[in-house]
């Protein structure tokens, strides 16, 4: 249950990060990219959330706090160039954070875990074109 909830609020932290950089994307094929992904994500975090069930205790921690909860700055750089850039190190976290969750509870099986951390490589290899 513990991997599932990190699964599903990992999934939470990206489309919030989407969400949140949204406005600043100009580029067309990298807003096409992301809005893709988006979709994926939530697709796999509304599959995870099923599985979860709907007992509202179930849902606890997987949304993200807000120290997780990722903001782009405005006077940050708002290139193409570093949006990718951050969004493939918000993939790469997301990556160790699961990882690191499914080491600390071997017992728990959930193909969820397994199929975010290939969205996320997947991910992060389109996004390098953007580099």
């Amino acid at each position: 249950m513990n991997l599932l909830k990190e699964v599903i609020k990992n999934c939470n932290v990206g489309v919030d990060a989407i969400d949140n950089i949204w406005e600043n994307v100009k580029d067309t094929k990298l807003r096409e990219t992301i809005w893709k992904q988006k979709v994926k994500i939530m697709d796999l975090s509304d599959r995870a959330s099923k599985e979860l069930g709907d007992e509202p205790s179930a849902k606890d921690g997987t949304y993200p706090n807000k120290m997780e909860r990722v903001k782009m700055k405005s006077g940050l750089d708002k290139s193409t160039t570093n949006i990718a850039e951050m969004l493939i190190e918000g993939n790469n976290m997301g990556i160790n954070d699961v990882v690191k969750t499914s080491h600390l509870y071997r017992e728990e099986d959930t193909p969820f875990a397994g199929e975010l951390i290939k969205l996320y490589d997947a991910n992060v290899k389109e996004l390098r074109r953007f580099l």
